[in-house]
């Protein structure tokens, strides 16, 4: 009887455990059991060029999986597989067996070989033409480039998952929650044995959207070509362009060498610096591109105009502790304000700027949009650096006005030029064209300058290539006038002063100058030879805008020269 009623109590506490204290677990496993949540992956949207060519898109890609308890000699396998990934040298064959080899011995049914996810279907094939026991391939989604190297900073990359955020970058980073969709969810109801009774949507997937983008992919290709070979001639650590359309604010190419292949971007040793995007991550003083802020201001204000004369302007002048100079010993000459911007005269500048003041300088160095960020919002672009007029020193009138002191993005200053290029109005440069399901990009416009005090500046900018005087000839395009303005600035040597031997020497000009169709910025780092934007940035220009006048059709606008 003792035993019974033991017996009945150990049944009736056992009874009170499984439908009081653990009845919620129970049947949450149940449940389990019986009902599964399948995810619905979706495909991630494509980016494509202006003409439809596939920049970024999601391919078939195999990965190389392993049955651990097949691989009769893991040791070998795990060599075999390193060799076939491309290793070498005994030491790097060694190192990467022995990363591959846990994944070969491991305890499970089945696992990932290491370095061995997202591989062609060439690589893929490599490993797997000896047969080796255990391994095996599965599908898997990977993003790729069609083009390799075109664009790569530009578009950025994703991290292996196809995520953008948090570890990608470019476009891939600022476009990734319209180009990830939204993945669906499916709640299936299974029998005891697992065979499938029902299935629920849960949520419906969607897809991510295609992005179109300004980009023109054969202006690219051009210009990443004439930046590699200018890299090349003046072994210059590296090189930027930007050619976009004044009128519309679309940039059809930004470029930057050296470049890299997108697809093969996470094995690169030097990552951080290979894919920078220099266009809107790096800043830089201006040099004299910069000068034409100082002579808006001056003509807006009615303190100079263009042929007004400035007469004996030393070769140097004193700007509270700071000499100002121009590139060349000369005597005292007379300038006019034009000759001054054409000719890119510090001292004339300087000259000019101490009448216009800190105060109106400052306002126009503000209202051109230096000092913060543009409306591309681009991963990673810096607004530069920009002192506000209580915190100039007593030189900076003599060094802010000429380029110095002040830190920029080419975009910056390419976004500039278009103002000036469309008659005093910026239409926001930008990137994006549209996005799958929404209305075409209408970019923000402004006023900036007056259209006469505009009109008299690009008659002063055209004299800098159509003069024998200006420093931008080599920027000449026959059959057309080009308005442009040459840049040389020394770079900060970190240690508060400036660098005798790196320079940054840059050239940006539109053409036709008096209906401009297309502008070209070009800014080359640190060049060896020569340092100047005349000799080093306006030929790339030159080039660069050749071919756009057949690229875009672009109709002369003048009589091609004899000397042309």
């Amino acid at each position: 009887m003792i035993l019974a009623v033991i017996g009945f109590g150990i049944v009736i506490g056992r009874a009170v455990q499984i439908q009081g204290v653990r009845a919620d677990a129970l049947v949450e496993g149940a449940r389990k059991q019986q009902r599964v949540t399948i995810t619905i992956p979706v495909t991630r949207g494509s980016i494509t060029d202006r003409n439809g060519h596939p920049l970024a898109q999601q391919v078939v890609a195999k990965t190389v999986m392993v049955h651990p308890a097949e691989v009769k000699d893991p040791e070998l396998t795990a060599t075999y597989i390193a060799q076939k990934l491309g290793y070498t040298k005994r030491k790097q064959v060694k190192a990467e067996a022995a990363r591959i080899l846990p994944a070969l011995t491991a305890k499970v049914d089945q696992a990932i070989v290491p370095d061995c996810r997202q591989l062609t279907p060439e690589a893929a094939a490599t490993i797997m033409e000896g047969d080796p026991p255990g391994l095996f391939l599965v599908d898997e989604p990977r993003r790729g480039y069609p083009f390799g190297p075109l664009a790569s900073q530009v578009l950025g990359y994703t991290d292996i998952d196809l995520k953008g955020r948090p570890s990608g970058a470019g476009l891939e980073y600022t476009l990734d929650p319209v180009l990830t969709g939204h993945a669906g969810k499916l709640l299936e109801i299974q029998a005891p044995d697992g065979s499938p009774l029902e299935r629920v949507t849960m949520a419906r997937p969607h897809p991510g959207r295609n992005v179109e983008l300004t980009i023109d992919q054969a202006i690219q290709s051009k210009v990443q070509s004439v930046l590699a070979t200018t890299v090349r001639q003046f072994r210059a650590k590296s090189a930027t362009a930007i050619v976009l359309q004044p009128k519309t604010g679309e940039i059809l190419a930004m470029a930057t060498a050296p470049s890299y292949n997108d697809n093969d971007v996470h094995s690169l040793k030097d990552f951080l610096e290979a894919t920078r995007d220099r266009a809107v991550q790096d800043t830089y003083e201006p040099g004299s591109t910069f000068k034409v802020v100082t002579m808006a201001a001056a003509l807006d204000a009615g303190v100079v105009y263009p042929q007004m004369k400035f007469n004996n302007l030393p070769y140097q002048i004193q700007v509270s502790d700071r000499v100002v100079h121009d590139d060349n010993p000369r005597g005292p000459v007379t300038l006019t304000a034009a000759q001054i911007l054409q000719q890119s005269s510090n001292v004339g500048t300087v000259t000019i700027a101490q009448m216009v003041g800190k105060d109106l300088l400052s306002q126009w160095i503000n209202r051109f949009g230096f000092g913060r960020v543009t409306a591309l919002h681009a991963y990673g672009e810096q607004p530069g650096l920009v002192l506000p007029p209580d915190k100039w020193y007593g030189s900076s009138i003599g060094n802010i006005p000429i380029g110095q002191g002040i830190s920029v993005t080419p975009i910056q200053m390419a976004a500039m030029y278009s103002a000036i290029a469309n008659g005093g109005v910026l239409v926001e440069p930008h990137l994006v064209r549209q996005v799958q399901g929404a209305p075409p990009v209408k970019p923000t416009t402004r006023r900036i300058i007056r259209p006469t005090v505009d009109h008299e500046l690009v008659n002063m900018l055209k004299g800098v290539v159509d003069t024998a005087a200006g420093t931008g000839v080599r920027a000449a395009i026959p059959g057309y006038t080009v308005a442009g303005k040459t840049g040389t600035a020394q770079k900060a040597d970190g240690h508060g002063g400036y660098s005798h031997v790196n320079y940054v020497a840059s050239f940006v000009g539109f053409f036709p100058a008096n209906d401009p169709q297309a502008e070209v910025m070009v800014v080359v780092d640190s060049p060896r030879g020569t340092i100047f934007g005349g000799l080093v940035a306006a030929p790339a220009f030159q080039e660069i805008g050749t071919f756009l006048t057949q690229a875009l059709s672009i109709k002369p606008d003048r009589a091609i020269t004899p000397a042309e």
